[in-house]
């Protein structure tokens, strides 16, 4: 391939990177939105909020994309502490997910058949909703992140960019 087509293969994948970038952004905030909807006592299908990190939309465009970005030296430090932020983000809804979903007073079977919320307490609900802070603190720390990665991959030579993929 010549320099030329090469550096315009770059320009193309860059978009593309872009593109996809803010598609996994708009993910991210809709996920955020239903675990603010489960807070806000409006129904939720628990199946609608993966706990699993690698299988929620944002996840799962972050560790088939990840790697291959933590190829170049400017991105790996980014992409690192996005993993970090996006799996701090898990295991705090993961905390609200137990409130709101796992009952002690069903067997673990019903637990994972039934998709509907239990009865909480005041208790209970204050706790989901201190949590559900920390969610939104860790979401806006990722969202920053994400803003910087696009950032420095602003910047990269387009023959850069094609070396990665």
């Amino acid at each position: 391939m010549s320099n030329y087509n090469y550096a315009n293969y770059g320009i193309a994948l860059k978009h593309q990177i872009l593109d996809e970038i803010s598609s996994a952004r708009i993910a991210h905030s809709k996920w955020v939105r239903k675990a603010q909807h489960l807070v806000a006592n409006l129904p939720v299908n628990k199946e609608m909020i993966p706990v699993d990190f690698t299988e929620c939309t944002f996840g799962k465009w972050l560790y088939e994309y990840g790697p291959k970005y933590k190829k170049n030296f400017h991105l790996c430090d980014i992409i690192n502490e996005i993993e970090y932020q996006h799996a701090e983000l898990h295991d705090t809804y993961l905390k609200i997910y137990k409130i709101y979903f796992l009952d002690t007073k069903r067997s673990w079977i019903m637990n994972v058949l039934t998709l509907s919320q239990k009865e909480i307490s005041n208790a209970e609900q204050k706790k989901a909703k201190i949590y559900l802070s920390e969610l939104e603190k860790t979401s806006k720390t990722l969202l920053k992140m994400l803003d910087h990665f696009e950032k420095i991959l602003a910047v990269q030579a387009n023959e850069t960019i094609a070396a990665l993929i």
